[in-house]
């Protein structure tokens, strides 16, 4: 199942809507193209949640789907303003201020799109509630994250299941809420659990990318950062790198090469098995859900995907 098209759709509709400046319209709605030009990943998880506990207002489920994608993309935006590390984006390519002003447009937008939906006033207050709750949590990853100043992996965990997971949290809990009007304890955490291993696949191809998102030369605390930093003593010229006492030119002259200190660590290996740990508890809980099997398989297909 695939709700790409129309959930983009209702987003082009509600930018039309809501959004009366006439720049501001036009570059949100290319912001949105770029953003939802593939599938629609959280929408898409957002419909067939509301499917799968049986939602019936199919136009109204559309809406909701799309308010979490202007959520996510505005959140996109913001992230990519804070890290400067994303020139491709149209919002990398307006002026700083012009973004951040599309981005808040899309939060409000989000919640105006499912307070002016169709379902009753107190399955719209709950999903407003929802909404703000999981936005808060990533709001506090991202800037624990930004602090960068993590020391623990448990620490560096509960960040990401904050700022990683909170927002496919958000998506399949707003679908189960709309359409039986609770939040299922079950689906929070393979949600959460798939966002974890998703933000750990990404740290280990951030460790060991040569171009310029490679965590350890940008000083990023993430897990397989941190147990590469603690697999070595102290006064190490990994450490005096990551702390700021040598440059990356001076760091580039060691004896023995990144690779090589990275490889000693064993740092990718067990950030591996916590990311496959979480993997496949998720897809077991997802396996042991009260609800029919060909919606377990297509929950299935979309978490492999």
């Amino acid at each position: 199942m695939d709700w790409s098209l129309s959930i983009r759709e209702a987003l082009k509709e509600a930018i039309n809507q809501g959004f009366g400046q006439e720049t501001l319209r036009g570059q949100a709605a290319a912001c949105a193209d770029y953003k939802l030009q593939g599938r629609c990943m959280f929408g898409n998880l957002t419909m067939l949640h509301y499917q799968m506990y049986g939602g019936e207002l199919q136009q109204d489920g559309i809406r909701a789907a799309a308010a979490i994608e202007a959520l996510v993309l505005a959140l996109d935006m913001i992230d990519d303003l804070q890290d400067g590390d994303n020139p491709k984006t149209p919002w990398s390519q307006i002026r700083p201020d012009l973004t951040l002003n599309i981005a808040l447009g899309f939060v409000f937008l989000s919640q105006h799109m499912l307070l002016q939906s169709g379902f009753d006033a107190v399955r719209k207050s709950a999903a407003a509630a929802l909404l703000n709750a999981e936005s808060l949590r990533t709001v506090s990853g991202q800037m624990t994250d930004l602090l960068n100043d993590i020391e623990t992996e448990e620490d560096y965990m509960e960040m990401i299941a904050g700022k990683s997971a909170s927002l496919l949290v958000l998506a399949c809990q707003m679908g189960t809420l709309l359409a039986c009007g609770e939040v299922k304890p079950e689906t929070r955490e393979y949600a959460e659990l798939l966002g974890i291993a998703a933000q750990l696949k990404n740290d280990i191809l951030d460790l060991t990318s040569e171009g310029e998102k490679n965590d350890f030369w940008n000083r990023k605390r993430t897990l397989p950062v941190l147990l590469l930093l603690g697999a070595v003593e102290e006064g190490h010229w990994l450490r005096e790198y990551f702390e700021g006492r040598l440059s990356r030119e001076e760091a580039a002259h060691q004896a023995d090469p990144f690779s090589d200190e990275l490889e000693r660590s064993g740092a990718i290996p067990y950030a591996s098995v916590r990311m496959r740990v979480a993997y496949y508890r998720c897809l077991e809980v997802v396996e042991n859900l009260s609800v029919e099997p060909e919606y377990k398989r297509i929950l299935t297909e979309m978490i492999q995907s």
